[in-house]
């Protein structure tokens, strides 16, 4: 699985300095301007670490976040905003997201939740090696089946 962050902002000096930050720490990072570009080019089936400013043009971060667990996205999300408040913060937090932060953002908490985030994934992987292990010949036969047969929509 891929894991990388994602940072979503109309503000170019914030992508700079995040991007900055998390490739000198040996982090892939992937920044995007607005959420619909990042939302074109981004593969649902990736994992990672979303960090998402809440207002911008076209789509704010909420909006984007809704999106995505529409998607059934894997992506854990951090939302942060020069401009938030109490019930955005707890809309946020209720959806799911990792938290919700103000700017100007503290690297070494913003470092902490990043590494919460990433935890989630040897998890996953580790869950599903072990249950794929546990699976019989004649089981794993027919998901090679399934896999194969086109004409089999999953």
């Amino acid at each position: 699985m891929n894991k990388t962050i994602y940072i979503v902002d109309d503000d170019e000096n914030v992508l700079r300095a995040l991007k900055w930050l998390f490739e000198s720490m040996n982090f892939e990072v992937k920044t995007y301007s607005n959420a619909k570009t990042f939302l074109e080019q981004y593969n649902p089936d990736h994992t990672g670490c979303l960090i998402t400013d809440v207002r911008m043009p076209d789509m704010d971060g909420l909006e984007l976040f809704e999106r995505l667990k529409r998607q059934n996205s894997l992506l854990k999300v951090i939302i942060i905003t020069a401009y938030g408040d109490i019930p955005m913060a707890v809309k946020a937090i209720k959806a799911g997201a990792i938290d919700f932060i103000t700017k100007p953002i503290n690297e070494s908490d913003l470092l902490k939740l990043i590494k919460k985030c990433l935890e989630h994934y040897p998890n996953l992987t580790t869950n599903a090696m072990s249950k794929y292990e546990l699976l019989t010949e004649k089981e794993l036969q027919a998901l090679d089946l399934i896999w194969t047969n086109s004409s089999i929509k999953l």
